[in-house]
This record gives C-alpha cells, sequence and structure tokens, in this order.
C-alpha cells in the first residue's frame, strides 16, 4: 500500500516514528508529511495519490492551506480513500490541564472514518461527539523486541521509564512511582524518558 501519513516525523521515538518504521517494514509505502509544515493542498494531493491516509496530530499545530483539513477528508471520503487517526494517550477524563477532554470531537484528527487512541471503555463519550473511536490496546514496535546485552549502568531489580507525573486528574503512574521510589527490598531505578526501546 502507498500510504499519506500526516504528522510528526522529526523525533526518533515518537508515535510516527514507530509507525513510519513499522509500516516500512511491512512493505508499505509511506509519505510522511510534517505537521505544522505540510499545508492542506499537500496532504490533499498525497492522500489522493495513497491507498490509506494516516494522521497523528500534535495538539497547537496546524496544517494551513486554502482548504480546512475537514475538506480534505470530505474529499479522501468521497473517493473512498480510508481515513484513520492515532493517539497513544488518553482523553476521557482529563480536563484540568490542558482540557483535554473538552476537544474531543472539534479538531479535523476526530474526523477521520477510523480513529484509535487509549481510551478504552468510553464508546459512548465518543459516540456523543461522532468519533468512530477504538481502543488501542499497547504494543512495542518488532524493533525494539529482542534479546539484548546486559548493561551495567540498567542493572537493577525494576526499573520505571516515563513521566512521573501525568495528568492530576489521573494520578495512578504518580501514585505507583511514588511507591517504587519507597521500596527497600529491591534495587529500583527510574528513569524519565531515558532508556528506550
Amino acid at each position: 500500500m502507498k500510504i499519506a501519513f500526516l504528522g510528526n516525523h522529526i523525533p526518533p521515538f515518537s508515535t510516527e516514528s514507530e509507525l513510519d518504521w513499522t509500516l516500512e517494514q511491512l512493505g508499505h509505502s509511506v509519505v510522511k508529511l510534517q505537521e505544522g509544515q505540510a499545508t492542506t493542498a499537500e496532504v490533499l494531493v498525497a492522500g489522493l495519490q495513497s491507498d490509506l491516509f494516516l494522521f497523528v496530530h500534535t495538539h497547537g499545530w496546524q496544517t494551513l492551506g486554502s482548504m480546512s483539513l475537514e475538506e480534505v477528508l470530505e474529499v479522501f471520503r468521497n473517493r473512498k480513500i480510508p481515513s484513520a487517526g492515532f493517539h497513544l494517550d488518553r482523553y476521557v477524563g482529563l480536563r484540568i490541564s490542558d482540557q483535554r477532554e473538552d476537544r474531543v470531537g472539534k479538531h479535523p484528527f476526530w474526523k477521520c472514518q477510523f480513529v484509535f487512541t487509549a481510551d478504552g471503555g468510553n464508546p459512548e463519550f465518543f459516540k456523543s461527539r461522532n468519533v468512530n473511536h477504538f481502543w488501542l490496546p499497547p504494543g512495542v514496535a518488532k524493533r525494539h523486541c529482542f534479546i539484548g546485552t546486559p548493561k551495567d549502568e540498567y542493572r537493577c531489580d525494576l526499573a520505571f521509564v516515563g513521566a512521573k507525573f501525568y495528568h492530576p486528574e489521573y494520578n495512578f503512574r504518580e501514585q505507583l512511582v511514588t511507591w517504587l521510589e519507597q521500596q527497600k527490598q529491591w534495587d529500583v531505578k527510574i528513569w524519565g524518558w531515558g532508556p528506550r526501546g
């Protein structure tokens, strides 16, 4: 397949870079459209020449042009080119710091034919916002699944990799990391965004 993919392809570790690598390893051709730089005209042309349009949206970034992204998605729909949006974060219940829940259904990202997020168990919420939503179970890219060579700086009984603080209304991560920090029976190491894969 040829896939037009609008997102942030610059960082080496992102949803987009993992999807790029995976799709290309599966034999697909990926046209990488950098969100915040590509225009709606460029997205339209790439999408019309593709079998699928993918979109991973970074909040606050815009795709400018004489057409809106919603109009571009409507052209894809009329031409029978499927569109799918991915985001590995939760949205339902997160309102304090960035009003994330309130934005669901408003940005063109949510107008893709299929939208996948980490929000499991909330079908009625998304349906009420006219979003064709599916829960995306956690996964790992194949390139990170191998038997590695142990490194002394990473040796420990238990490791946590990721941010300690997430959203104030979803404090389970902070509680988990705080609990881990208090454990004395294990050698626990906590890295923010250190080791990957």
